[in-house]
């Protein structure tokens, strides 16, 4: 008796056949035996005839007995062997590499360093599944390799693992040790839906628009500052007023040297005093920019009456006299049109 797959048992099938050339044989109730076409399988014999067929392991291959005699190979060791026992795949020197499925079904996957990937996967047989096992995080399983949730690379870490099903056209994901999207795999995200929520602990980098399509956009912050590089365009936002000037509002006043000639630098703020000691002329010392608003304010001390006059780039209505009362105050109020101040308005002594 022949040993039968290393295990002792002897098999016998009892098949009445009804044999033509090439042909393995059909039961006479119409069932038909199928077998697997393995690349070691040999020709069935060409002589026909009915009986009993035996099937048994010799030590080397799976084979049968037919009826007359012949012996036929169906199996050998080493197609057995390989579609039980699993595949190391070490990936190395490779970003584009091609897994092979034939024969496997558990594959360890390393990477001899971070950014190996897997971009296509042999075909299998339909029906075929395969488990991934990753022994790092160095190696990704690219999405156009199998058709994976989501439709995202799967990045590998240490201990998780990948089922793939094959369907006869592609690899298909069947299941997974660790969870997709914003649960904890690496994402690049394309598409959000519309109505989702999505809370970011770390930072969010855009390098494509960034767009805003409603009038809420609220940014909360208990300090730290918001940085545009480039620009920030809003479109559809309304404000309860505008105001224009220049960027230092809230500066501190601005007091001017008393002298016969007083330059006034309109970017150092937006209010400016000067106690005259004698006849004074105001120059603007900058361009100033378009509908920039600055106050002057004039100070008597002493009862000698100076007189101010408004030199370059300013139009005013007229000179100024302080009088000879002390401690009065005059204010004068100018607007810019980009080239000039011109006189808005001016006090009385007060």
């Amino acid at each position: 008796m022949k040993k039968f797959l290393h295990t002792g048992f002897i098999a016998f099938l009892v098949i009445v056949l009804t044999l033509s050339t090439n042909s393995f044989g059909q039961l006479s109730t119409q069932p038909k035996v199928v077998f697997t076409d393995f690349s070691a399988r040999t020709t069935a014999p060409a002589t026909p005839g009915t009986g009993i067929a035996r099937f048994y392991w010799d030590g080397t291959s799976f084979k049968v007995k037919r009826p007359n005699g012949a012996v036929a190979t169906m199996l050998d060791s080493a197609n057995v062997t390989a579609t039980f026992n699993g595949h190391n795949a070490v990936i190395t020197n490779s970003n584009t590499y091609t897994l092979s499925t034939t024969g496997r079904g558990i594959i360890t996957l390393t990477g001899d360093q971070s950014g190996r990937k897997i971009t296509s996967i042999s075909n299998g047989i339909d029906g075929q599944i395969i488990e991934l096992h990753f022994s790092d995080s160095n190696v990704t399983v690219d999405s156009g390799a199998a058709k994976l949730l989501g439709n995202v690379d799967f990045v590998g870490a240490n201990f998780s693992s990948l089922r793939l099903a094959y369907n006869g056209t592609e690899w298909r994901e069947a299941g997974r040790s660790q969870a997709v999207g914003l649960l904890g795999v690496p994402v690049s995200a394309t598409t959000l839906a519309a109505s989702a929520t999505a809370t970011l602990s770390s930072t969010l980098s855009v390098t494509g628009n960034f767009a805003i399509n409603t009038n809420k956009f609220n940014v909360t912050a208990a300090s730290g500052n918001t940085t545009v590089a480039g620009t920030l365009g809003v479109t559809g936002l309304s404000t309860f007023g505008s105001f224009k000037g220049t960027t230092n509002l809230g500066s501190a006043v601005v007091a001017l040297t008393p002298a016969t000639i007083v330059a006034l630098d309109s970017t150092l703020g937006n209010t400016f005093t000067l106690t005259p000691a004698q006849d004074t002329t105001i120059n603007i010392a900058t361009v100033p920019a378009t509908d920039q608003l600055i106050t002057l304010k004039v100070l008597t001390s002493g009862t000698t009456s100076y007189s101010i006059t408004f030199g370059t780039n300013i139009k005013s209505t007229a000179t100024l006299a302080t009088g000879t009362t002390t401690a009065k105050v005059f204010v004068v109020t100018f607007r810019s049109d980009g080239t000039n101040f011109n006189e808005v308005s001016r006090t009385t002594a007060m």
